[in-house]
């Protein structure tokens, strides 16, 4: 027989210790959703997302939606969306649409607005004979975006991610500043510079972040920057730039 241990009213101290362990595994998560982020208009203000437990076993699962902490518990969050049902059980094999409600629709107009979906999974605590070595089940935590767009807004266009300003801080503190003048929530999946590969950024509207440089890398005059915008669908579209 299996039993779930009830990890779902977690502390700081196991949040943190996900965190550091690289805390956001989905290569290992037994339980996926069917999209990489999720749009959600104020009008209708509901989607569905789709869970799939791809494994042999049944998991314990948890939804939740933060604003960027990863370290928030979901009991001390007072956001306007729902996800319903919260906390269920996925037996293997199965399949699960689980809906996720704006409760609230006064957003900025015209603005887009950032949160994040949180599955966390708890794989069953197999009793083991005794004598064995006792096993330690790990939860597992994904997330992905929640993108909440006004109803005047149409779906992303492939012309929107030329809006990305790019610039150079040359000196000590080198760095390839990154800023997004629209309104509109932009994931860069992929930044390139001087034949050098840098992390993708996520850009809220009106915000600048900066990539650390070597003087190496701006030495040589003008030079091509390229990057990866995610689209709606998940898919890259690419650019580049001189600067």
């Amino acid at each position: 027989m299996r039993n779930f241990r009830w990890w779902l009213v977690f502390s700081k101290s196991v949040l943190l210790i996900m965190a550091l362990a690289g805390g956001i595994p989905p290569a290992g998560a037994v339980v996926s959703p069917d999209r990489s982020r999720v749009i959600l208009s104020t009008d209708p203000a509901e989607e569905s997302l789709l869970l799939t437990n791809a494994d042999t076993i049944p998991s314990l699962i948890q939804v939740w939606v933060d604003d960027g902490n990863l370290l928030a518990s979901p009991d001390n969050l007072n956001l306007p969306i729902a996800i319903l049902p919260p906390v269920f059980k996925l037996a293997a094999g199965q399949q699960r649409d689980v809906r996720i409600k704006l409760l609230r629709k006064n957003f900025v107009e015209n603005v887009e607005k950032l949160y994040w979906i949180n599955i966390y999974q708890v794989p069953p605590n197999t009793n083991r004979k005794a004598g064995t070595m006792q096993q330690i089940v790990m939860p597992l935590r994904i997330r992905i975006k929640l993108i909440v767009r006004p109803v005047a807004m149409k779906a992303l266009e492939e012309s929107e991610g030329e809006i990305i300003n790019a610039s150079l801080v040359k000196g000590e503190n080198a760095a390839l500043l990154l800023s997004n003048p629209g309104k509109r929530v932009l994931s860069l999946s992929g930044i390139k510079f001087s034949n050098v590969n840098y992390n993708g950024v996520t850009l809220l509207p009106g915000e600048t972040k900066r990539v650390s440089l070597t003087n190496k890398d701006i030495a040589g005059g003008r030079q091509t920057i390229y990057w990866s915008i995610v689209n709606d669908m998940g898919i890259n579209w690419e650019y580049k730039r001189e600067i």
